[in-house]
């Protein structure tokens, strides 16, 4: 993928509009951490391996930020025609220790203690931590049934199914949020 992000002309021209889209999420303030992923494991002959993800490789940014830029669409979407989704909100951070996507490792890895929890409900609210005014995830339906709800909602817009009201939207949100 990192050679296509530098080399085909159509990912190239994706590449620059999720570019585009992080420098606007950045400016409205978002809060932008990047820690490496480290992955440590012992092989079979008892020797420590260290491998270290950059997350911040032109693939795996372009990826981030598309799927940001769907999910913020359909919230955007659903919230402009009057309908409930599960919509995921965060407050401001308690404290920022940089702006943009500056500052050290050990900011970043601090920052994370700083921000504030998610929150779901069902109407549409700013994610401070995304830099969107509105935010839903409907992008793995496979994997989490709120997405399944949010797509669902986004065909009721369409008239494709019958929608969920506010009052569903809550309880689908508390019976996914029980241990």
């Amino acid at each position: 993928m990192n050679l296509a992000a530098d080399q085909d002309p159509k990912v190239i021209r994706l590449r620059s509009i999720a570019r585009k889209f992080r420098e606007s999420r950045l400016a409205a303030g978002a809060v932008h951490i990047s820690v490496p992923e480290i992955n440590l494991w012992i092989g079979e002959g008892r020797e420590i391996n260290l491998n270290r993800v950059n997350r911040e490789s032109p693939g795996r940014m372009l990826v981030a930020e598309i799927m940001i830029m769907a999910n913020w669409l359909m919230a955007r979407f659903l919230a402009e025609n009057r309908t409930p989704a599960v919509f995921r909100s965060q407050p401001d951070p308690r404290e920022r220790l940089y702006r943009g996507d500056e500052g050290t490792l050990f900011q970043h890895w601090m920052q994370r203690r700083m921000l504030n929890r998610f929150v779901l409900g069902h109407a549409a609210e700013k994610h401070s931590g995304l830099g969107v005014n509105a935010y839903v995830t409907a992008t793995s339906p496979i994997r989490k049934y709120f997405d399944l709800a949010t797509q669902r909602q986004v065909r009721a817009v369409f008239g494709l199914e019958d929608p969920y009201s506010a009052e569903d939207i809550d309880l689908i949100i508390q019976m996914l949020e029980l241990p």
